[in-house]
Parts: C-alpha cells; structure tokens; sequence
C-alpha cells in the first residue's frame, strides 16, 4: 500500500432523523486517482448491512440516498474506495423509532417537600404516549419571560406502554435565586432513546401561570 494524504468524507445534512425520513449525503475523495470507485453499505442496530446505491458526480465526489428501514436506532453509513491507496470512513445516524409522542400541553404543580411554605419543586408534566415500553432520557428548559435559561432538568426515566405524565420537576430554589417572576416557558423538550435517538421533542410547549420568584425556596 501506497502512503497518501488522501481522505475520504460523508457529510450529511444532520445525524438525527425522524422514523421514516430519507438520508442524503456526499462522498469526497481527495487527490482523486484514475479508476477510483467507491461502494457505500448501510449498517442497522442488528449489525445487518444492505447495499446503498452510489451516483458519481465529479472526480473523487459520488451522491448517495438511503431510507433506514425497520425500527429506530443508531445506523451506520460505511463507505469504500478500493485500489493501491484504499479508503474507508463511516457516519452515523440516529433515527426515531416513530413510537413515541408527545402531548401539546402540560399541567403543572408546586411543590413544597420540607412543608415549610416555599415550593422546592415547580413540576410540569406534558403528557407522553411510548409504544414501547422501558428506559428513556429526558431533557427540559425553564425560560423567563426573555427567554434566558432559568434552569434545566433532566435524566433517565422508565416508561410504561400506553399515556402517561412525564415529570419535569424544576428546581425552588434555582428558580429563586434567578429573580425572575413567571410566567415561565417550557422549552426544548426531549426524550431520548437509549441508543440517543430523539424520538419526541418540542421547542417550545408554551407557558406556566404567573408566578412570583418569592413563592420558592431560598
């Protein structure tokens, strides 16, 4: 084998993607050489790998596009050029599974666990409907009325079949500390899969009732 400096790339315009969604990326070669091919394969969450069609369009430059079928997960895009200076490189993508959904709303409640009068805990609780049963990730922001970061909540949850509410429990004294008064905005909600796919997210879930900054704990 011959020592060269060039490289081989997949770019694609995102790793995440939702169930169903199509995939379509580039391959560059560098310092292309005469007779170069390249072969492209999709690799899924079962270590199964199926052919991806190629379509040349330039020296060291090919075109591919690819729909991950079956369930959601981590899938691998893998592709070759044989020949005296061989080259391989893979990209990954995440794709829903297309199992869970996410309400547009939420209820909400404080909470005061030492009884002492200020809430430790303003808890709101989106509703979220899950196919498939088990260990999530979840993510949640808390905004001013600026829409500046009060605080962010978060971690692992176990999920049952069927709907259900998903805590997000923000955190009293964070909230104080902030000096700012509500309503507050739900935002860029997330719930993960455990291979990091993003299978239900929202932006933003809209607003909390009017609170005052002095009702949590100091």
């Amino acid at each position: 084998m011959i020592e060269t400096s060039r490289t081989l790339t997949i770019t694609a315009p995102a790793h995440q993607y939702g169930h169903g969604a199509s995939v379509d990326f580039d391959v560059v070669l560098t310092e292309p050489q005469a007779g170069d091919t390249a072969t492209a394969q999709l690799r899924d969450p079962t270590d199964s790998q199926s052919d991806i069609t190629l379509t040349p369009a330039g020296a060291g430059h090919w075109t591919g596009h690819v729909t991950p079928g079956g369930g959601g997960g981590s899938y691998t895009i893998m592709v070759a050029v044989p020949g005296a200076s061989p080259r391989f490189t893979s990209y990954e993508i995440l794709v829903a599974s297309g199992t869970v959904t996410l309400s547009s709303g939420f209820s909400e409640r404080l909470v005061d666990s030492d009884h002492d009068g200020l809430a430790n805990k303003l808890v709101l609780s989106p509703t979220v409907t899950v196919q498939n049963p088990g260990t999530y990730s979840v993510v949640g922001y808390l905004l001013d009325s600026t829409g500046a970061e009060i605080d962010v909540t978060g971690g692992d949850v176990d999920l049952v079949a069927g709907a259900q509410p998903l805590d997000l429990a923000f955190d009293g004294s964070t909230i104080y500390k902030s000096g700012k008064s509500g309503p507050y905005r739900l935002a860029k909600v997330a719930i993960l899969s455990q291979s990091k796919a993003t299978e239900a997210s929202a932006a933003d879930m809209g607003l909390t009732q009017a609170y005052d900054y002095k009702v949590f704990q100091r």
